[in-house]
């Protein structure tokens, strides 16, 4: 298994099992964090754009203006 092989993260390589809910099964199962690639394309989505990622909609104040 790839912990046993010294994996500290687990990095998945489809959207499917993001889908279906097994990020967190994974994560608790393993013991390890376990990115989803959803999740993950969010993220970079919100940051290009200017957002926090880690703020919640409702906390956030629009932008104005665009760089491109």
């Amino acid at each position: 298994m790839l912990v046993d092989a010294g994996a500290e993260v687990i990095v998945q390589g489809s959207t499917g099992l993001s889908s279906i809910g097994m990020t967190a099964v994974l994560r608790d199962r393993l013991g390890v964090p376990v990115i989803d690639p959803v999740t993950a394309a969010g993220s970079v989505l919100l940051s290009g754009a200017g957002a926090d990622p880690r703020t919640r909609a409702e906390n956030t104040t629009p932008r104005t203006e665009c760089s491109w």
